[in-house]
């Protein structure tokens, strides 16, 4: 992921409720953090996470340590589609193929899920 980027937000939840929500540009990658208050300083302003919920995800895996992804809020869908219709447009293969984490698609996904999601051709610039 680069600067640049974008991103289409997915919240989880099941074949009816899993929805993608909201698009955004990725902002800065950050994955050399060396410590947990390094961690911790870095997040704090613009995370949803207390504290100790931050320090949670950092000792989660001591061998795998978290990155963020800093990026800019664009625009919420004004209509939301779920993992059922994400499946019949062919953006994901199945149920089993449901994003977790970040997982690229192809600019036709992106442009097929704008369409679906009745979201103002407008805001893209190619």
């Amino acid at each position: 992921m680069y600067s640049g980027d974008v991103i289409i937000f997915y919240r989880t939840g099941g074949r009816y409720k899993s929805v993608v929500t909201t698009i955004g540009v990725t902002e800065k990658v950050i994955d050399n953090i060396t410590t947990e208050e390094d961690f911790i300083r870095l997040c704090r302003k613009r995370s949803v996470f207390t504290d100790a919920e931050l320090s949670s995800h950092w000792n989660r895996n001591k061998s795998y340590r978290p990155f963020i992804v800093k990026f800019l809020y664009v625009y919420s869908f004004p209509k939301r589609i779920n993992l059922d219709r994400l499946i019949e447009i062919g953006v994901i293969p199945s149920v089993d193929d449901a994003p977790r984490g970040f997982t690229e698609i192809s600019k036709e996904n992106l442009v097929d899920i704008l369409r679906e999601c009745e979201v103002d051709e407008g805001i893209i610039v190619n």
